[in-house]
């Protein structure tokens, strides 16, 4: 499949061009999920609400 397709001629691409070509190449596909963790938090509930009902403190885990 080696049809002529007309004259042409190669250019190179500006420093600029190549540089941010480069960039985008190296930054790749960005990966927005690490990791799925699952945690029992029953026990630092209980003692939350134990927390609360002798000091009347409310605690939060963020």
């Amino acid at each position: 499949m080696n049809k002529n397709i007309g004259p042409y001629h190669v250019v190179d691409l500006p420093p600029g061009r190549r540089i941010l070509l480069n960039m985008l190449d190296l930054s790749g596909p960005t990966h927005y999920m690490y990791g799925l963790l699952e945690v029992d938090v029953t026990v630092a509930r209980q003692f939350i609400a134990e927390h609360k009902a002798r000091t009347g403190e409310t605690l939060s885990f963020t």
